[in-house]
């Protein structure tokens, strides 16, 4: 049966289909058997249920948009049984515009065979899914500079656990926060996985299925040279049965004694000539219109089986970055709320900054404390490029601040401070005021906050004997009085 996934929660894996005539069945997650997409509301599914009226399979049906639909209108889905019953619909709708067509064609004046629909256009309805989901999340990606974004299946477990910590250490955060952009993940996750995974194309496949089955034009004149064709056969096999008769009459008229009817043969020959003659007149104008629009015909299916499978290559790879950088741009997002929500959190203070952690509370920090346990020389693959994305986060988005004061309070309000104002920054403590030298010298910092009120040194000849001694020759230095 035909229906409509009018409600679905991915986080509990239940929904509800409507069917034509309005009867609503509940859906779960079990009974869900398409590994090509996951179930949303708006879905056009084909289900099957029991005596019960519980739903028994449930898929996507081939068809989820009936805009600029050349054979099928949404009215057809909801009167059909299911995906074979519409299908034949499509076939039936398809041969009556081939037979309209046919009626309009003139194959004597034809000088072109032009598409009815593009190749760009014929490929976007391939694609509807994936272009709409693009065209959906568009405002996702607008004037986001490549700082916004999240290398989502690199960090992904990273990610995860951010979340994952939040909520155990604030009971007071709610999943209910986080479940519209997880949902949005999870929905795009699954729609690039199937898309890069889905099955190869052959070019056979990818011209029948995708391309001629909207070249009504194409197929009608096909059709009506098929008849052409017939009648040229039949011409060819009659003008070669009479040039077969004319040189056997011609080759008995040489061997010819007088009086042995020559007469009678030459009226023969001059017989077979003349039929000949009305042949070639008749058949051998129907031939000439024949090869004419059969070149015609082949030099458009030329053009577009040489141009198909490039355009078809150049739309998949568009896609498939396209999606990459909308789930980027959604995990930043997601990303970003982790970070707001925890270092607004008085626990998260309490006890994630307890611990000796100099970075914000995201993505990027869980990955830095992994990685900082590991051994540098003996990384698996996976890990050396989780590394190597950390050098290059460090080197191009990171900044780095170091406060300086005697009172530990003071410094770590400051760290907070500056924590809460960029995801990307790190803050390092030092309390005692002598240590700075030799951690200019072994590290990259960016900003030195130094405390004007320190006892033990004066902040000044601190600060210019710094200036001396690093090799962070951009570093800046801010004088703080509390």
């Amino acid at each position: 049966m035909h229906g409509k996934i009018t409600y679905y929660s991915s986080q509990n894996g239940l929904g509800t289909i409507t069917n034509k005539n309005k009867r609503v069945f509940e859906l779960t997650k079990k009974c869900w058997h398409d590994a090509k997409t996951i179930p949303s509301a708006g879905m056009y599914v084909v289900f099957r249920y029991d005596e019960k009226e519980g739903i028994t399979d449930c898929k996507a049906s081939y068809i989820q948009s009936f805009e600029d639909n050349m054979f099928l209108k949404e009215s057809d889905f909801w009167e059909s049984e299911d995906d074979d019953a519409l299908q034949d619909i499509e076939e039936r709708r398809q041969e009556d515009l081939i037979i309209q067509e046919m009626g309009k064609i003139d194959l004597k004046k034809l000088k072109i065979v032009k598409p009815n629909k593009s190749i760009a256009s014929c490929l976007q309805n391939h694609f509807r899914i994936h272009v709409e989901a693009i065209e959906k999340n568009s405002h996702t990606t607008e004037g986001r500079s490549g700082h916004q974004r999240l290398d989502y299946f690199l960090v992904k477990r990273f990610l995860d656990k951010a979340l994952t910590q939040l909520l155990f250490m604030d009971k007071r955060i709610s999943m209910d926060d986080f479940n519209s952009t997880k949902k949005k993940i999870v929905e795009l996750e699954y729609l690039y996985h199937s898309f890069v995974k889905g099955a190869k194309t052959t070019k056979e496949e990818l011209i029948e299925d995708v391309f001629l089955k909207y070249q009504i034009t194409y197929l009608a004149i096909k059709k009506k040279l098929q008849t052409l064709e017939e009648k040229a056969m039949v011409f060819e096999a009659k003008l070669k049965s009479l040039e077969s008769e004319i040189a056997s009459l011609e080759e008995k008229i040489k061997n010819a004694q007088d009086g042995d009817g020559v007469s009678i043969l030459k009226a023969k020959l001059e017989s077979k000539k003349n039929d000949k003659e009305k042949a070639l007149q008749g058949g051998g104008e129907q031939v000439k219109i024949y090869k004419k629009v059969d070149g015609f015909c082949n030099k458009f299916m030329d053009f577009h089986t040489t141009e198909l499978p490039k355009a078809y290559n150049e739309m998949k790879n568009h896609i498939k970055n396209e999606l990459r950088r909308i789930i980027d741009c959604v995990a930043y997002d997601l990303d970003y709320t982790i970070w707001k929500k925890a270092m607004s959190s008085d626990s998260v203070e309490g006890t994630f900054y307890k611990q000796d952690v100099d970075g914000s509370f995201c993505a990027m920090t869980f990955l830095r404390y992994y990685l900082k346990r590991l051994d540098k020389n003996k990384m698996q693959q996976s890990d050396k490029i989780l590394y190597g994305l950390m050098l290059d986060y460090d080197k191009n988005r990171s900044r780095r601040f170091v406060v300086v004061s005697e009172s530990f309070g003071v410094s770590k309000k400051i760290k907070l401070f500056i924590l809460s104002s960029n995801k990307d920054y790190r803050v390092v403590i030092i309390n005692r005021p002598i240590e700075l030298y030799n951690a200019i010298k072994t590290s990259r910092y960016d900003v030195a906050i130094v405390d004007k009120n320190m006892k033990s040194i004066d902040p000044i000849e601190l600060m210019d004997r710094a200036r001396r001694d690093t090799v962070n020759k951009k570093l800046k230095f801010i004088l703080f009085d509390e």
